[in-house]
């Protein structure tokens, strides 16, 4: 099985103060993927064949993570015109050691389509990837669901990027609920006027597991829109890090574009980066970030603890709730219940 000493993942298409070391991150021997065979549940009214990459998207792992991944034999899904998929397109995927998969969905005009993708791994130990892209047509939809649940000693490479024709809107769920090292890029391309780009991520980091994540959009066609959202809780040794990038390119008049991430650090051993970045070479457009980091205020506590709430039971509340906000935005009744905990 062959390995890469190292790969350079999810870097930041502009480069910031090095001494924080977020610029990029840094996997350390990483096997190189074979493809491997995963469950699905297609709707009727998709196409599915061997293809291509879609070499032209680019994504937001970065050139490196593409050229490992170059050998995998994607497979493409094709929703035609101005047609809404009857049901989601349902994944499941168990990765093994070294396993990886690429997947392209191709949404033509007017065509409103849902990806619901599980991400699970059948042994604690291993390295596993997965690219998707997607390519949407004038006025087309898509919403596309991941779940990351892996091993607990499991490290998962993820990848995602996509372009829009006009009117077009993009919707990325991510829920990163367990999984040793979890690597996740995204990227995305504004082309048409008015075309969206919707991220909701919540993220559960403890022990000494590792997140990193990175967010790109590029704002290319007029009046696009872009909203990038991650919210979580740290607790333990975890070391987490989100990287959102908003572009606006000349000719992008009259779009705006805003990110912002809501962190809970339960303990005060947790790492955690946040850089939000906005780019412009428009001057036509609003750009907007933030960041919402810390731990409880001390009034909320008190409350809490006041109706017999210990602090394990307060933070444990304050999880469920940012995870349950984003499980609720899924378009799948099914999904939801899977997801959702049964109250005793």
């Amino acid at each position: 099985m062959n390995t890469m000493n190292e790969m350079k993942i999810n870097a930041l298409s502009s480069r910031t103060f090095r001494w924080l070391r977020m610029n990029e991150a840094v996997a350390k021997d990483v096997t190189v993927p074979v493809t491997m065979e995963y469950n699905e549940s297609l709707p009727k009214e998709i196409t599915k064949k061997e293809g291509d990459n879609l070499t032209d998207t680019l994504t937001g792992a970065g050139g490196e993570f593409c050229e490992a991944v170059k050998e995998l034999a994607f497979a493409n899904y094709t929703l035609e015109a101005d047609t809404k998929a009857s049901e989601p397109i349902r994944m499941d995927f168990s990765f093994a050691n070294g396993c990886g998969a690429g997947v392209n969905f191709i949404v033509k005009d007017r065509a409103d389509l849902t990806v619901i993708m599980d991400l699970q791994s059948k042994e604690d130990a291993g390295d596993g990837f997965l690219q998707t892209k997607y390519e949407l047509g004038d006025e087309a939809k898509l919403t596309l669901v991941q779940i990351i649940r892996v091993g607990e000693d499991f490290r998962m490479f993820n990848d995602i990027g996509g372009k829009e024709g006009k009117d077009a809107e993009v919707k990325v769920i991510h829920l990163f609920l367990q999984g040793h090292k979890i690597y996740q890029g995204c990227r995305t391309e504004l082309l048409g006027n008015r075309s969206r780009f919707d991220v909701k991520a919540a993220y559960n980091v403890g022990k000494e597991n590792l997140l990193d994540m990175t967010y790109e959009c590029k704002h290319i066609g007029k009046k696009t829109v872009s909203d990038i959202v991650a919210k979580g809780v740290l607790s333990g040794k975890a070391n987490k890090t989100f990287r959102a990038t908003i572009d606006f390119i000349k000719g992008s008049s009259q779009s705006t574009g805003a990110e912002l991430e809501d962190a809970l650090l339960i303990d005060d051993t947790v790492v955690n980066r946040t850089i939000p970045i906005i780019l412009c070479t428009e001057e036509d457009v609003e750009g907007a970030h933030g960041a919402t980091i810390g731990e409880l205020d001390e009034n909320t506590m008190f409350y809490l603890q006041s109706r017999g709430m210990d602090k394990k039971a307060i933070y444990d509340m304050m999880t469920s709730a940012r995870i349950q906000e984003v499980v609720n935005q899924i378009p799948d009744e099914a999904t939801v219940r899977m997801l959702t905990p049964v109250e005793e």
